[in-house]
């Protein structure tokens, strides 16, 4: 990607295209010299194009929430979905309530892509222990993978099937990570299936894509 934004380094990003302009979503940390703010640095940035070449930098599509709320951290890395006229963002939150180590995902809305509300029952997504290491039952340490988002419209045409990064629960961290699938028909009340995924190898795995290859979802 040729752009990064003044005074900040571009982490994870993601895309959205509307309208023949595509809107870049992305994490950003402060260079050395940077007078950009910790609060900017801790939002989901927001650039624009119509070429992929030559990029405008926007302000901030979200940022950390009131001090002791569940996600007054920086944000983490989620997804932006178009349906029915209106724009999902999701993204992962973490709160210093905790240090950061429960993740849990939330969502905020907009008409424009522009301006963003977020979602006032938020979180929409917190792993569910029948399968994943949870708030009522922690991996070691304490830590709660719930993060990274993406979602997809269901192949049968009903509803949408998001996949995100969580823990099995095991009694060792390694090879405890997996992604894991929940299933909606609103984009905002989920239910959550097993993990689709299941490595057994691995401790951590981040920012799933799932896309269609000859009509089967990869």
């Amino acid at each position: 990607m040729n752009y990064h934004p003044k005074g900040m380094y571009t982490w994870d990003v993601w895309y959205l295209t509307h309208e023949e302009t595509v809107h870049a979503f992305y994490l950003q940390r402060k260079r050395p010299d940077s007078t950009r703010t910790d609060r900017e640095e801790d939002g989901i940035g927001h650039a624009i194009s119509t070429n992929l070449v030559d990029w405008e930098e926007l302000p901030n599509v979200l940022e950390p929430g009131e001090p002791g709320s569940l996600d007054d951290m920086n944000l983490f890395t989620g997804s932006t979905f178009e349906f029915e006229g209106k724009f999902y963002l999701y993204y992962t939150m973490r709160s210093s309530v905790d240090n950061g180590l429960t993740q849990r995902i939330g969502l905020a809305t907009s008409t424009d892509l522009f301006h963003w509300t977020k979602f006032e029952s938020n979180p929409v997504i917190v792993p569910d222990e029948r399968w994943y290491h949870s708030i009522a039952n922690p991996a070691q340490g304490g830590i709660v993978d719930c993060r990274d988002l993406v979602i997809v419209p269901s192949p049968i045409g009903v509803g949408f099937y998001g996949f995100y990064a969580a823990r099995i629960q095991s009694d060792e961290m390694p090879g405890g990570a997996v992604i894991a699938c929940v299933y909606s028909t609103d984009l905002i009340s989920w239910e959550h299936l097993p993990p689709v995924f299941i490595p057994g190898k691995y401790t951590i795995i981040e920012v799933p894509d799932v896309f269609y290859l000859d009509g089967n979802g990869t």
